[in-house]
């Protein structure tokens, strides 16, 4: 199996066993996963985004000839 497969599927259950904790058995679903959608994707953007800068940079200083 592909590794980015393994991840998606890893991250599926966490995010599984995470969002099942902060819903509502007696509500409606639909409303409830618009907002958790709407609070996690935007974390999820900003972290990701956070490590590919961070790494960015070092990267094309190890890349960059010192000579």
């Amino acid at each position: 199996m592909n590794i980015h497969i393994r991840i998606a599927f890893t991250a599926a259950y966490v995010l599984m066993a995470f969002v099942q904790q902060f819903m509502d058995a007696h509500a409606p679903l639909g409303p409830q996963m618009a907002i958790m959608l709407a609070s996690v994707l935007p974390c999820g953007i900003l972290v990701d985004d956070g490590y590919s800068l961070f790494t960015a940079r070092p990267g094309r200083l190890i890349r960059t000839p010192r000579i």
